[in-house]
């Protein structure tokens, strides 16, 4: 046989022979927004593709939503509160929180100015005095059952306004909440970057009670976790593993090059056709400025993180972390 036609042979074989399958993953998210950002830079940077993983990035409408869809699995993985899963676990789920996604709580209240200027309160009022204006109003959250509303009821608790005496409302869609509060249908809505500088720039809301500066307690305790059945952890490792170091790739471009990820993240906002929100580059440096200390450094969660976050959400204590966490993969793929 001729060089010519041995080369002819195996240049047929490669085209003949289709590149392998990647690993399909649908990724389920409580909500959209930058606090979310982590597998938008994996997969906006191709990240998910190098670890041979399809991931699919998508928006559940809300916390419990996604943990259903993982328990039930038409998810393999979601992006959700601690609190989301922690109690889908009490009710006999086995899900397992395998890393971290964003730690603290980045969501601030948004309330439209005008009731602001009548109380004659402002961003460095008072706590207090600010929750108090939230009595008798309507605030709008992602999911009443989820940390949005559990934020809102930490709020009022807080403030000694009573059950009833504020109305908790949901509006999944991140549209939904800045148009409604433009057209004065709600008081206030709660939500995290890059909604909140939206409503701002519009001139319909004011950032009035900032969870970083009014609550800084608030900034240390593991959030949004990555939960999965603890039967496909167990069956699929391998997968788990890529889609993890994939997420560390990306916290680290976080870290080192965050213009970098901060364009990866509006790019895959801007890709999802369901949006219809424009963000202008002013919008874009506020809202990552804000978001970024959020993200941490490894996706390892952290013991004292996990500690803080059963008191803040008020989690089971009939629930150990090793009821709700496996952190083996993590740990052998976070930078030490």
């Amino acid at each position: 046989m001729s060089f010519k036609t041995a080369l002819a042979g195996l240049l047929a074989l490669a085209i003949a022979t289709p590149a392998l399958a990647k690993d399909k993953i649908q990724l389920a998210c409580s909500s959209s927004g930058l606090m979310f950002g982590v597998p938008y830079v994996a997969k906006q940077l191709g990240f998910f593709d190098e670890a041979g993983l399809d991931v699919d990035v998508y928006d559940a409408n809300g916390g419990g939503n996604a943990v259903a869809a993982v328990a039930g699995g038409s998810a393999q993985i979601g992006l959700v509160g601690y609190k989301n899963m922690s109690l889908a676990v009490l009710k006999g789920q086995p899900l397992k929180a395998i890393g971290t996604g964003a730690r603290g709580f980045p969501q601030d209240v948004v309330v439209r100015p005008d009731l602001i200027s009548e109380a004659k309160l402002s961003s460095a009022s008072p706590l207090a005095d600010k929750v108090g204006l939230l009595r008798k109003r309507i605030i709008a959250v992602n999911e009443i059952g989820g940390s949005s509303g559990e934020f809102a009821r930490f709020l009022l608790r807080g403030a000694g306004i009573a059950d009833g005496d504020t109305t908790v409302i949901n509006i999944t869609a991140p549209d939904g909440r800045l148009s409604a509060l433009k057209a004065k249908r709600i008081d206030a809505f709660i939500d995290s970057s890059p909604l909140i500088e939206l409503a701002v720039a519009g001139g319909y809301g004011v950032d009035f009670i900032h969870t970083a500066q009014d609550l800084p307690n608030l900034t240390k305790f593991e959030y949004l976790v990555e939960a999965v059945r603890a039967d496909y952890l167990k069956a699929h490792p391998d997968i788990v593993t890529r889609y993890l170091t994939a997420l560390q790739k990306a916290l680290d471009v976080i870290q080192r090059e965050p213009a970098k990820a901060q364009k990866a993240v509006f790019a895959y906002l801007a890709d999802q056709a369901s949006s219809e929100i424009d963000y202008p580059q002013q919008i874009q440096d506020q809202a990552w400025a804000a978001t970024e200390p959020y993200f941490p450094k490894t996706i390892l969660l952290d013991p004292d993180g996990l500690k803080a976050a059963h008191a803040f959400f008020g989690i089971s204590d009939t629930l150990a972390d090793a009821d709700l966490t496996d952190s083996t993969i993590a740990a052998s793929i976070a930078p030490h």
